[in-house]
């Protein structure tokens, strides 16, 4: 399903070159608020890069919890001149207290500003993790189910089968969630 891709750019190279990239998007005012985002699908949302902070962080505010999913990018130098799309993230408030803490013991409060690096690095980690294991169940289980004539214990061993292959499909479906190459 295709989601939409606003661009609130001013006239400019980056606009135009985005445009005719991006094919059917939408432009709208480069002082874009939470309430002109009012009445429109959520989707990707291009923000002017000299867009000042105060204004970023209005709208970033009056948008719903977690997002409401809207991705927030702005547009940065690409190589040899061109232009790309970074995504700024909408994560969830914090109290000062708790940025403190995350401050104090990063690895103990890692729920707290979340950033996309350090994610995409525990799911590609966790990821793997759970692929050796996964692998060796289902090799297990399908050597118990060659040996098996038949009965209540085939069936269990089948209904566990089938559950390991459902993990290791949502496992599999993940596979695009790493951390970028350096």
């Amino acid at each position: 399903m295709a989601i939409p891709i606003y661009l609130a750019l001013p006239d400019s190279d980056a606009r135009d070159a985005l445009t005719a990239a991006l094919g059917a998007s939408v432009l709208l005012p480069p002082d874009t608020t939470a309430d002109d985002l009012a009445g429109h699908e959520p989707g990707v949302l291009v923000l002017d890069p000299a867009m000042p902070a105060q204004t970023l962080a209005r709208l970033s505010a009056g948008l719903p919890p977690n997002g409401g999913g809207w991705t927030l990018a702005t547009v940065v130098p690409g190589p040899e001149g061109g232009h790309q799309v970074r995504s700024l993230s909408v994560g969830r408030a914090h109290a000062p207290s708790e940025v403190a803490d995350r401050g104090d013991d990063p690895d103990r409060y890692p729920e707290v500003l979340v950033d996309l690096p350090r994610s995409l690095a525990d799911i590609a980690r966790a990821r793997h993790d759970v692929n050796n294991p996964l692998t060796s169940a289902l090799a297990e289980t399908q050597l118990a189910l060659l040996d098996q004539p038949g009965g209540e214990i085939q069936e269990s061993l089948e209904v566990i089968q089938a559950q390991l292959r459902r993990i290791r499909d949502l496992v599999a479906a993940t596979g695009h969630l790493r951390p970028p190459r350096s």
